[in-house]
């Protein structure tokens, strides 16, 4: 087994993993925050 291609396949997984499993983790998160700063700012502009 080549090392460069093992290591371009597990770097391809990683990848994958942060896409798929850590950025909707992050929206999750942060999605309800950012309406709820919106909804503040928009309450104090009117």
């Amino acid at each position: 087994m080549n090392i460069r291609l093992l290591l371009i396949k597990s770097l391809d997984g990683f990848l994958s993993f942060l896409f798929y499993d850590f950025v909707p983790c992050i929206y999750c998160t942060t999605g309800p925050y950012i309406i709820y700063i919106y909804y503040i700012v928009s309450m104090n502009t009117s």
